[in-house]
Parts: C-alpha cells; sequence; structure tokens
C-alpha cells in the first residue's frame, strides 16, 4: 500500500507540472480539465473496487488481492501513455484508466488488512497502513520523482519531468507483484487468524 501511494502522490503532485510544460496548458485549464476527472474517476475506482471485491471475494477471498494485481498491471501501459502522450487531450483522457483501476486498490487493501489482523489490533493495523502510506507515498513519491527530474534537466531539458515520472511505472509492477504474493496466502492467513 505504500508503494501505491508512492506511485500515486507521485504521479498526481507532478502531472499538472507536466500538462503545463509539455502541453502549454495554463494553471485554470489543468484544474479545469484534470481535477473533475480525476476526481470522478478516482472516486468510480474506490468505490468499484470494493463493490467487486466483495463479490468477486465471496467465492476466493484471493479475490481482493488478485483483482488489484490486474489492476496495476493494466495501468501500466496507460501511465506511460498520460506522460508520453503528444498533446493534452490524449494524456487526461488516458489518465482515466490509471486513476480508476489504481484507485481501486482502497477497499481491498483495507479489507485484506482487517481480514488478517487480530481482533484487539484492527485499528493499529489501520493507522500503520496509513502512516506508511504517508510517509512513503507522501514523503517519497514527490520528492523523489522532483530531484529525479532535476536530475535529468541537464541532459533532457523540458523532457526531463516527462522521463522522472516514469519512475513509477516499474514500481506499480512491484506492487502488482506484492499484491500477487499476498493473494497466495491471505486464505490461510484468514482461516487462521485468532
Amino acid at each position: 500500500f505504500a508503494l501505491v501511494s508512492f506511485v500515486t502522490f507521485g504521479y498526481n503532485a507532478w502531472l499538472p507540472a507536466l500538462l503545463g510544460r509539455m502541453h502549454g496548458l495554463s494553471t485554470a485549464d489543468i484544474a479545469l480539465w484534470l481535477g473533475p476527472v480525476g476526481f470522478v474517476s478516482g472516486v468510480a475506482g474506490t468505490f468499484l473496487g470494493g463493490v467487486a471485491c466483495d463479490r468477486l471475494g465471496q467465492r476466493d477471498p484471493r479475490w481482493y488481492a488478485w483483482l488489484l494485481v490486474f489492476g496495476f498491471a493494466l495501468s501500466i501501459p496507460f501511465l506511460g501513455a498520460v506522460f508520453l502522450a503528444p498533446s493534452a487531450t490524449l494524456a487526461i483522457a488516458a489518465y482515466v484508466v490509471p486513476n480508476f483501476l489504481i484507485g481501486m486498490n482502497m477497499g481491498p487493501t483495507f479489507a485484506m488488512a482487517q481480514f488478517v489482523a487480530p481482533e484487539g489490533l484492527r485499528a493499529m493495523v489501520s493507522s500503520i497502513l496509513l502512516f506508511f502510506a504517508n510517509m512513503i507515498g507522501l514523503g517519497l513519491g514527490p520528492l523523489t520523482i522532483g530531484a529525479l527530474s532535476d536530475a535529468l534537466a541537464p541532459s533532457a531539458g523540458a523532457g526531463s519531468l516527462r522521463l522522472a515520472l516514469l519512475v513509477v511505472l516499474p514500481v506499480l509492477a512491484w506492487c502488482a507483484l506484492h499484491y500477487l504474493l499476498a493473494g497466495r496466502t491471505l486464505r490461510a492467513e484468514i482461516r487462521v487468524r485468532p
């Protein structure tokens, strides 16, 4: 979850700057288009991810992790398209897909944590999840992308931010791997929970 936060906080912090620098959008246009698109796709992903995982999870609780694996994996090419799009229109249109799919992780991640947490530690488990999501996501996501963009600026010029944003793609694959591994043991961990 912390790695997912690294990805989402990182690209969401720098995407407005990318749209301004590479595509010439004004701050007002960025707010007008990116804000509503991000809000609707993110909220829809969060809600529908919870609904889908609850339905699939009734048959097999491992779907709480597996659905997210598919979502993260499918997000990678679309997120790459956002960063490399030749126009702002294409970038914002492509943004809908990964924002929806990555947004699906919220409910299922917290549900999985509650499934395996001992009854007396469920609030603490949620607190730890949020703590690390904020420390790694907010603390390192935007900082890493910004520092990488600065480091690439002498050789890549104005395209340095675009290249720096691409760093989130392998991290998203890493997220998918972690959720895949979690799915392998989730059913057994739920059975033995005290």
